[in-house]
């Protein structure tokens, strides 16, 4: 009796042991923990990343990586400068924007894909150049306190009326030329100069140009007014770029040091108040050579930023 028992103990402990190693044979750890849906190891994996213009912004896209929980996306302005991370939370689609990039700055953009235990290479998209911004404002039109300011009369034409079509005219040739524009021209001149000025100092633009008119008591012709060397630059290039397409007076540039527009230090890039003419003396041609006035003014936006011009 002893010895069956003792028989029925050693042919159960050896069924046990040869259950556990069939059991140990058939395990594999490295397709149970991926079946688990634990981190799966991305170091040998490589990101593609795009960049492309969206509005005036910048979009950075990529292809989901399977296993990968998040990514974090970083900016450089050379192949091996220093990396700046743009994204606050994490990253859990397939796309980033980018809206605090320079106005027409070159970049190369960075994304990583992580999850607990691993993450992928450093991926980086090709030089990308963004979109080149300006301001392009009305004159007068809706004032500080709310009430509409006319800038200067003559007959029952108002400045700040006259300028819009000129001002719109200006941003459909920029807008032809693969400028963005940011503008109050489209919206009858309903932005007060506060409201720009606070607008240029959070936006990156690369030009801001004011268009007015002059009094009828002024010369005829045209005026660009400027503060600074770097304006001066602008003004002069506006001026050549009006005066290609518009038959009208030159009555020079001048230095002005005593104009919101050319003096605040909310405005971070070349600023100019350009009088387009006289509103009694040129009003024919304030009113008749809109298109002429925008494509002068767009062609020498192009020619200061250094881009390519078409009609």
């Amino acid at each position: 009796m002893k010895q069956t028992i003792r028989l029925i103990r050693y042919t159960a402990a050896a069924l046990c042991l040869m259950l556990l190693l069939a059991g140990w044979s058939l395990w594999d750890p490295s397709s149970a923990v991926f079946a688990a849906g634990d981190s799966k190891d991305l170091s040998g994996i490589t990101l593609e990343v795009k960049a492309k213009t969206s509005g005036p912004n910048t979009r950075i896209t990529w292809k989901k990586v399977p296993g990968a929980d998040y990514y974090k996306v970083w900016r450089a302005t050379a192949p091996d400068g220093a990396k700046e991370k743009l994204n606050r939370k994490k990253v859990t689609g397939r796309s980033f924007t980018d809206k605090t990039a320079e106005s027409g700055r070159a970049y190369y953009y960075y994304v990583r894909g992580f999850n607990d235990s691993s993450r992928t290479a450093m991926s980086a998209s090709p030089e990308f150049t963004t979109v080149t911004r300006v301001y392009v404002e009305t004159g007068h039109g809706i004032g500080t306190d709310g009430a509409w300011d006319p800038g200067c009369s003559w007959n029952g034409y108002q400045e700040a009326k006259l300028m819009i079509p000129i001002a719109k005219a200006t941003c459909d040739h920029l807008k032809e030329n693969g400028i963005y524009v940011y503008t109050d021209a489209y919206d009858d001149n309903n932005r007060n100069l506060n409201y720009t000025l606070d607008f240029l100092d959070s936006h990156s633009v690369s030009a801001f140009l004011n268009i007015h008119c002059d009094a009828a008591f002024e010369d005829a012709g045209t005026l660009p007014l400027f503060r600074t060397k770097a304006q001066k630059k602008l003004a002069r290039a506006l001026n050549r770029g009006v005066h290609e397409f518009v038959s009208i007076d030159d009555r020079g540039l001048e230095k002005r040091k005593d104009l919101t527009t050319l003096n605040s230090s909310k405005v971070h890039c070349p600023a100019c108040l350009f009088e387009t003419g006289n509103i009694k003396k040129d009003n024919k041609l304030l009113r008749n050579k809109t298109d002429e006035y925008g494509k002068g003014f767009a062609k020498g936006l192009c020619d200061y930023l250094g881009l390519p011009f078409t009609e």
